[in-house]
């Protein structure tokens, strides 16, 4: 594969480049010299601002200065932003979580619940032509078949969720394809019993069977895709398709799956029992095999692996499970919905900070005011409900101008998403409610501490 088509590739002295040429460590150590100057910059604002303090001021009880106004002004501001940014996030983790949980909800056609995979790849200077191949085939089929706890066992060329995939060119008996236009479909040559092994269902017709040789007349199984896009309102069996130079006559229709990603649609499939390979075909798709065995016994891998041993030892097995495949084509949405919620958990986390930091300031600033009213006959309730509503006027605005920025900037995640609207109206009410009440509870610990102020303590400090 060219540097230039593959997203990582090894550059010189064997250093990890991207797609454009850079060396990842450089990616790395950029990272940290600008978390480490953030870090510093950071503090270095509050030490200069601390420093132009007049002291003598500070120091006089009582006394409220336009300065102190002016950062008030600049915290809330912060606070502000703080929660803006909190619910802009929040919304695209909502988002993201929900597009997840409905791709891993998708049924992919079949049952990978206790089903093992065994890929093999069979040597062509051993298996040099079909007469060879076939042989290893049916002794393998046998005899994972005799195994304690198997219930049934199937093979094909190009397994779900593996990462393979063959499209060919084909005929339909009585059509002519569009000019310029072939039918394409995806080619799958698997042995009798791959789809109860499997758990695809036959929705009409029937199955390969062992007579189905290679010196029988061609058949063929398609998947509902294809027969709905030839045969809308007739029955596809008996109709005939042409493959290479062969004519395959339709004897049984299958569900359709989805075989690279949960949330692709499903290609037409064309399903042909492996001994009816051509020769040549054999010889270029046929060495590479996936057994599907499937067991109502644990453990029955180690079996599995020395059967097909047993029968070659110099191949190699490969054995995996069909639910870790399908876990593996999910990865990438797992680690984006991880990243994100991750994000958004630290900015709900400063937003609360920034609440709790701002109101607590503003009732150390006001305790003997606070404490005077009281004295005056002011409830406790009046005093909590001020502080409050002076949080809660902060998380309203900032969750709003949240909300507003992630309507405008959430169809950006449109490609990202899977079964959901970049604008669903659930996740955004779930985020603002969210936001808005753990907004109040940050204010609530300083909104109670000034409810508790003595009088005695005020009315002694004036």
């Amino acid at each position: 594969m060219e540097p230039a088509q593959s997203p990582r590739f090894l550059g010189h002295r064997g250093k990890v480049l991207d797609r454009r040429g850079l060396c990842i460590e450089k990616w790395l150590g950029f990272g940290l010299l600008v978390s480490a100057a953030t870090g510093i910059l950071s503090g270095l604002v509050p030490a200069l601002t601390a420093s132009r303090n007049d002291f003598h001021v500070d120091l006089k009880e009582g006394v409220r200065s336009t300065q102190g106004a002016a950062a008030n002004r600049w915290r809330s501001a912060l606070v502000f932003a703080e929660i803006a940014m909190a619910a802009l996030l929040l919304v695209c983790c909502g988002l993201m979580v929900r597009s997840f949980v409905s791709l891993s909800n998708v049924n992919p056609g079949f049952r990978p619940e206790g089903l093992l995979t065994a890929g093999i790849g069979l040597r062509d200077k051993t298996y040099p032509e079909a007469s060879n191949i076939l042989p290893f085939y049916r002794r393998a089929l046998g005899n994972l078949r005799a195994l304690p706890g198997v219930t049934a066992v199937g093979m094909i060329t190009h397994l779900p969720f593996g990462g393979n995939g063959w499209g060919n060119s084909f005929e339909v008996e009585g059509r002519q394809a569009p000019p310029g236009r072939g039918y394409v479909a995806q080619i799958r040559p698997s042995s009798p019993d791959y789809f109860r092994a499997m758990g695809i269902p036959l929705k009409a017709g029937r199955d390969f069977a062992d007579t189905d040789s290679e010196k029988a007349p061609g058949v063929a199984i398609v998947n509902e895709v294809l027969a709905k896009r030839f045969w809308a309102n007739e029955s596809p069996l008996g109709k005939r398709i042409r493959f290479g130079t062969d004519l395959l006559t339709i004897v049984g229709v299958c569900g359709d799956i989805k075989h690279l990603k949960l949330d692709s649609a499903s290609d037409p499939e064309i399903y042909l029992p492996y001994p009816q390979l051509s020769p040549f075909l054999m010889k270029f798709v046929g060495r590479d095999n996936y057994y599907v065995v499937r067991s109502n016994t644990a453990g029955v891998g180690s079996a599995v692996r020395a059967t097909l041993r047993a029968l070659d030892p110099e191949i190699v097995v490969k054995l995996d499970s069909m639910d870790r495949l399908i876990q593996d084509s999910i990865a990438q949405p797992r680690f984006r919905t991880w990243l994100i919620a991750c994000f958004s958990s630290i900015a709900v986390a400063l937003a609360c900070l920034g609440i709790y930091g701002v109101i607590s300031y503003v009732v150390s600033q006001r305790l003997r005011e606070m404490g005077l009213r009281i004295a005056l006959g002011a409830r406790r309730l009046d005093i909590v409900r001020e502080v409050l509503t002076r949080a809660a006027r902060l998380a309203v605005a900032g969750v709003a101008a949240g909300l507003t920025a992630a309507f405008f900037f959430s169809r950006f995640l449109g490609s990202l998403l899977f079964g959901i609207s970049a604008h669903d109206t659930v996740t955004y009410a779930v985020a603002a409610v969210l936001l808005f009440g753990v907004a109040l509870l940050a204010s609530y610990v300083p909104a109670s501490r000034a409810a508790r102020t003595d009088p005695t303590i005020a009315l002694r400090c004036e």
